[in-house]
């Protein structure tokens, strides 16, 4: 099939030569030429749309420009260096499809065709057994532990206003979908709306969090089972993100306020925090959010070209302001939220951010770390502390008197 050779091609080009981001300055947005996902419409592809040139069987009454307006999301995936997308739903778009964006090539690809027979079946599936298209809030995510894209449940499956708690997995390899092997989450169906999900890189547990009075759940891939455990009101038009440093589960949009969930005690609620500086991005709605694992803090997007950085030690947010020879600036924000189309990519430390069908994709070269910074005040630079949340180095050591003690040489610090 032409779309899987498509792929096979971008993975050489990307192994044989560097792209505009590796030289693109700190400090400097990158407006991606050519790169819409309109581009890719499989209802402009005669081997896909079989009623071509005429309006597909899966246009609903958007078109493809609600795989993204309808609500939807994006899971990133590192290793392949693809930003994988999905969505639509209720009656604005009944296309399946899988687009993946190629952080080497800097190109779209459809990875799949949609189904043609989008009819009501009564269930989550077409009648091909391939998921019904739907809204993906901010619960699609990216598990290296299974290899898969996974939707976390779905709203508003086309064409209205179904709703699910099933898992579906999107395999990048076979290019192909199973939702029967992974077990449903326990949560609420109602409150798929808005629900939120978010990996935590330390134990490889995924963190669900709805709005509405409901529990706070965790998914753990190894052994397909779900715990649930604190009942907390997240409140409608939020996202969620995770320091897995601190060890938080940061909720925050719309309501102006931002709750802190401290995965190392599930069974305390989540605590108010007071935070300070750049806090206007906790009134967007479902706002843009990403771990920096390389400057080990939380970032915010929300609109404009500056980036919101947060400090959680300090409940501190700053903004990251591009420099001031830049002359892009992104699209005005998707007017139903970001999502996870907001990620960063370590292999660049960049973000990269897609607002519509119709926008180009836009990437952030974040600037340059300060190589002496001491996040615990321990006397020991963060490049060589192997404990940067708590302070062991040399003008601190810890209560036995070791210095940067690692009993069993892991290269985490025994704090």
């Amino acid at each position: 099939m032409r779309y899987i050779v498509t792929v096979l091609l971008a993975g050489l080009a990307s192994v044989a030569q560097a792209n505009a981001i590796d030289s693109l300055p700190p400090g400097f947005w990158y407006e991606v030429p050519d790169s819409k996902i309109a581009d890719v419409d499989p209802e402009d592809d005669p081997d896909a749309n079989p009623n071509w040139p005429g309006i597909a069987p899966w246009a609903g009454v958007e078109g493809q420009p609600g795989v993204i307006n309808d609500w939807s999301s994006a899971a990133w995936d590192e290793s392949r260096g693809w930003l994988m997308l999905w969505g639509g739903g209720h009656s604005g778009y009944a296309g399946n499809e899988v687009y993946a964006f190629d952080i080497e090539t800097l190109a779209w690809t459809r990875l799949t065709n949609p189904s043609i027979d989008v009819s009501v079946t009564g269930t989550t599936l077409y009648t091909d057994g391939q998921p019904r298209a739907r809204e993906t809030y901010n619960y699609l995510e990216y598990l290296p532990a299974l290899d898969r894209m996974v939707s976390f449940g779905g709203g508003n499956l086309y064409p209205c206003c179904n709703v699910t708690t099933e898992l579906a997995a999107f395999n990048p390899d076979t290019l192909t979908w199973d939702t029967t092997t992974l077990a449903p989450h326990t949560g609420s169906q109602f409150f798929m709306f808005g629900a939120t999900v978010s990996l935590d890189p330390q134990t490889g547990l995924v963190w669900l969090t709805q709005p509405g009075n409901t529990k706070m759940r965790s998914y753990n891939p190894q052994t397909n089972s779900w715990t649930g455990h604190v009942t907390f009101d997240t409140l409608q038009y939020r996202n969620a993100i995770i320091d897995p440093v601190m060890r938080y589960l940061l909720i925050t949009g719309l309501h102006g306020n931002l709750y802190s969930y401290n995965l190392d005690t599930p069974g305390q609620p989540p605590v108010l925090r007071n935070t300070t500086g750049a806090t206007s991005i906790q009134n967007i709605q479902f706002p843009g959010l990403t771990w920096d694992s390389t400057e080990e803090r939380v970032l915010g997007w929300s609109s404009g070209g500056a980036i919101h950085a947060l400090d959680t030690k300090t409940w501190e947010w700053s903004l990251i302001e591009p420099d001031p020879a830049n002359t892009v600036v992104p699209t005005a924000p998707n007017g139903n939220g970001t999502h996870g189309r907001f990620r960063y990519v370590a292999s660049k430390h960049a973000v990269i951010l897609v607002n519509r069908v119709t926008d180009n994709v836009f990437i952030f070269k974040l600037p340059n770390g300060d190589p002496g910074r001491d996040s615990d005040s321990d006397g020991t630079p963060d490049a060589q502390d192997n404990c940067i949340a708590e302070p062991n180095g040399p003008t601190t050591p810890d209560s036995g008197g070791n210095v940067q003690l690692d009993s069993d040489g892991d290269g985490i610090g025994n704090l």
